[in-house]
């Protein structure tokens, strides 16, 4: 598995690899994250300009994305807004290089911690991240622009969510 910095071309792979990602959520009777609008390429193509994705690539053909992640900052921290591996691939250890090339770019970023939202309920969500260093922030802690996003994913009918954070060394 090769791991690098999208490039433009990228971009257009990532709706149909985030699509076939959620699918997996079929499996567990949340059919309405599978039925889930998708952002478009041009929503992909500001984190290229205000943040990061990376793309984990297979190791026949490095046009071959397998998964990737969206990076931004967020108040002050560094923000994952999406990890997404093909399911053909999952359970291979990308999304963990994904994670950990995520500090690296936090810490280039001059970033001492990483967040991100997810499901508390979906055993590859909140149970996974915090395998992985991620610590649940308590609704009572939530910042003001946490609150904001909380509540947002709410109004789209995401439940069962919750903010974590990963202290960076």
């Amino acid at each position: 598995m090769g791991l690098r910095k999208a490039i433009r071309e990228d971009i257009d792979l990532l709706p149909a690899l985030e699509k076939a990602a959620g699918e997996v959520f079929r499996t567990i009777g949340m059919d309405d994250i599978a039925n889930a609008d998708l952002p478009t390429v041009d929503d992909y193509a500001t984190y290229l300009h205000h943040g990061a994705i990376y793309v984990a690539t297979s190791d026949e053909d490095e046009t071959t994305l397998t998964g990737f992640i969206l990076l931004a900052p967020y108040e002050n921290a560094a923000h994952i807004y999406e990890v997404s591996v093909h399911p053909k691939f999952q359970r291979q250890g990308i999304g963990a290089k994904l994670l950990a090339q995520a500090n690296v770019w936090a810490q280039e970023n001059g970033f001492d911690c990483i967040t991100l939202t997810t499901f508390t309920n979906v055993p590859w969500n909140a149970p996974y991240y915090a395998t992985k260093g991620f610590k649940l922030i308590e609704s009572a802690a939530y910042s003001p622009a946490q609150k904001i996003l909380a509540e947002n994913e709410m109004l789209h009918g995401l439940s069962d969510r919750c903010w974590m954070q990963k202290t960076l060394p």
